[in-house]
This record gives structure tokens, C-alpha cells and sequence, in this order.
């Protein structure tokens, strides 16, 4: 198999191959690190809220506890170009024939956005990476607080 992928791939004037495999073996810290972070992160909004808004929060319970791994192959997307070139080639006898260009494919690196999340602990380099999340939702219930 892999001798017709390297064939189709020379046909096709490919010559680097490059397979990479992401292997992460210390899940039981990623997710503990991530959850000691989204505690802190819970902890500062709850704060924030009763100093901005005056209330008090009781904590009734942890609604969702969602972690998430993504892997830098399911971050690639597939793009392909609007418009098509074409051109028209002259040959010996001065007729001309026009060659379309087909629409092509090319993919690009499309990794979780630092912008849809409270806190980043590894901002990503240059280089795909696994991402790891987690999504944490507290339920609160205002208590009254006492008035001066």
C-alpha cells in the first residue's frame, strides 16, 4: 500500500511524506491542571460579580464538568479557491484551445480560537498542537445581602 501512495504521490510531483503521530500519555495531569485552572477562573467571577453587583453568591453545584481533546488533524480545514483561471495555448498551425484550470483544494491549520475561552494556559507556537479544553458551568443562587 504504502509503495502506490509514494507511485501517486510522485505522479502527482509530491515528493515529502510526512506522517506525524501526536501521542499524549499524561491525560490524568492535563485534566487535573485544567480543572485547578477553571476553579481559579470560577472563583475570580464569583468574586468580580458580588463586588460589581453587590449580591451574594451561594453555590448551589457544578451543572457540567466537559473536557475536550482536539488533535491537530481534526483542525485542518479545506479551502478551495472561488475563481478559476484559464488560458489559451497557440499551437504550430496558429489555432488556439483554451485550458481551464481546475478549482483546487488546499487546507489550512485552523486551531481553537484563545478568544472563545476565559483562560489560556499554553498559548499555541507555530506548530500544530493537541488543544485540550474544559467547560465548566456553576449554578449560583443570589442571597439577599444585607443592606446598610
Amino acid at each position: 500500500m504504502f509503495e502506490r501512495i509514494v507511485s501517486a504521490a510522485a505522479d502527482s510531483r509530491i515528493f515529502d511524506l510526512i506522517k506525524v503521530d501526536y501521542i499524549v500519555s499524561d491525560f490524568d495531569q492535563v485534566r487535573a491542571g485544567l480543572f485547578d485552572a477553571a476553579v481559579k477562573v470560577l472563583k475570580g467571577k464569583e468574586q468580580k460579580y458580588q463586588n460589581a453587583l453587590g449580591v451574594t453568591l451561594g453555590a448551589v453545584g457544578l451543572s457540567v464538568e466537559k473536557y475536550d481533546v482536539t488533535y491537530p488533524a481534526e483542525a485542518y480545514q479545506r479551502y478551495q479557491a472561488y475563481e478559476t483561471g484559464d488560458a489559451s495555448v497557440y499551437n504550430n498551425q496558429g489555432t488556439s484551445s483554451r485550458v481551464v484550470q481546475r478549482k483546487g483544494f488546499t487546507f489550512f491549520y485552523e486551531p481553537l480560537q484563545a478568544s472563545s475561552y476565559d483562560s489560556v494556559l499554553a498559548p499555541l507556537g507555530l506548530e500544530p498542537m493537541v488543544q485540550f479544553s474544559i467547560y465548566l458551568r456553576m449554578q449560583y443562587q443570589v442571597r439577599r445581602s444585607s443592606l446598610n
